[in-house]
C-alpha cells in the first residue's frame, strides 16, 4: 500500500474504502462458493410405500443415507422402514403435503437443521433458481447484476 504523508489523508474516509476493496478482492480470489442449510430427515414408512418416499426425496435433491427396519412401526402388520437422510431447507417446503399425497398419509417424517452444504456448480448455472435468487438479492441491494472481478477491485497506481 502506498500511504499518504499528510496525516489528514490517513483517516477513515480514505482508508476504509480501500480496505473494503482489498478484502473483497481477497474473497473473490479465494474462489467463493454459495452454501445452503440442510435438514436431517427421519421418515417412518410402511414397506409398501418406501419407493414413493424415494421418488419424493429424489425430486427435491434429497438423499437417503441409512435404511433400517423399524422395530415397532405401529402403522400396519406389513412392517415398516426407518429412512434417514438429508434434504436442502429450500427444497423441504411442501414436503409434508407431497409425502402425504404419495403415501396416502402413511409416512411420517421429522426434520431438523443439521449442517451447511456447498451448492453444486450445476445449481449456479444461468437461469437456475440459485442464480436467479442471487441476482434478485444483488438487485434489491442496489448492486450490479454481474459479480465483480478481482481486477475491478484492485487500484492501479
Amino acid at each position: 500500500a502506498k500511504i499518504h504523508s499528510e496525516g489528514a489523508q490517513r483517516r477513515a474516509p480514505q482508508v476504509v474504502p480501500a480496505a473494503i476493496r482489498g478484502m473483497g478482492a481477497a474473497v473473490l480470489a479465494a474462489s467463493p462458493r454459495l452454501v445452503e442449510p440442510v435438514y436431517s430427515l427421519d421418515v417412518a414408512v410402511p414397506l409398501a410405500c418406501v419407493g414413493a418416499v424415494y421418488r419424493v426425496l429424489g425430486a427435491r435433491r434429497g438423499r437417503v443415507v441409512n435404511v433400517e427396519a423399524a422395530s415397532d412401526s405401529g402403522q400396519d402388520s406389513e412392517g415398516g422402514q426407518q429412512l434417514s437422510g438429508y434434504i436442502p431447507v429450500s427444497a423441504s417446503i411442501g414436503l409434508t403435503a407431497d409425502l402425504r399425497q404419495e403415501t396416502s398419509g402413511r409416512a411420517f417424517h421429522n426434520q431438523r437443521f443439521d449442517h451447511w452444504s456447498t451448492l453444486p456448480s450445476e445449481c449456479l448455472a444461468e437461469g437456475t433458481q440459485a442464480n436467479t435468487l442471487a441476482a434478485s438479492i444483488r438487485n434489491r441491494k442496489g448492486m450490479p447484476a454481474a459479480f465483480p472481478s478481482v481486477e475491478s477491485l484492485c487500484d492501479r497506481l
